[in-house]
């Protein structure tokens, strides 16, 4: 399966075939600004995508095209997938201590606010594409004081683990989604 990861940094999904970053680093295969449009990919040319902690870096700006570069980003992922491809992706919650700890961070999310790629007629700021939703959750840890954390769950009692993040458990740390292109 062909797969990009945009915005790899330094370690490219394991998932991965290509990689775009900004930067050349080892593993990058496209180096190019993810704000800047068009990417230099063909229409079509993977089966899915993904993203690790980028989405919430994307300034606030508009593009040349007049939107949102939170839209257009979602508009060039559907460009390079094929039809029934997936793009797999995870942010910081807005409510979890990493959104607001990384002075680089542009953007605060919840899952709502993917919510405008798949419902189609949402709002007139993103008309065109209309994603299909696979998968959208939280995840929660338990961190603080007590250094008690996700990690000590998934490590010592997996189960239990799995139980509180069903439950909603904790505090929100991460968001993942993946949406597919309809084909």
């Amino acid at each position: 399966m062909n797969v990009i990861d945009i915005g790899c940094g330094s370690r490219r999904d394991p998932r991965a075939t290509a990689g775009m970053d900004f930067y050349p680093y080892p593993g990058v295969t496209i180096v190019h600004d993810v704000t800047t449009f068009p990417w230099p990919v063909p229409d079509g040319s993977f089966d899915g995508a993904v993203s690790h902690q980028l989405i919430e870096h994307l300034p606030h700006k508009v593009s040349v095209a007049g939107n949102d570069v939170f839209f257009e980003f979602f508009d060039e992922v559907w460009r390079i997938l094929k039809p029934g491809g997936t793009f797999s992706f995870d942010v910081p919650d807005y409510r979890g201590a990493e959104a607001c700890g990384d002075p680089t961070h542009r953007r605060f999310l919840n899952v709502q606010a993917f919510s405008h790629l798949w419902t189609p007629g949402r709002d007139s700021l993103y008309p065109r594409k209309t994603w299909e939703l696979v998968e959208a959750h939280n995840d929660y840890w338990f961190g603080g004081a007590s250094g008690f954390n996700t990690w000590h769950l998934q490590k010592y009692a997996p189960t239990i683990d799995r139980a509180f993040q069903f439950l909603h458990v904790g505090s929100p740390r991460n968001i993942y989604v993946t949406v597919r292109k309809p084909g």
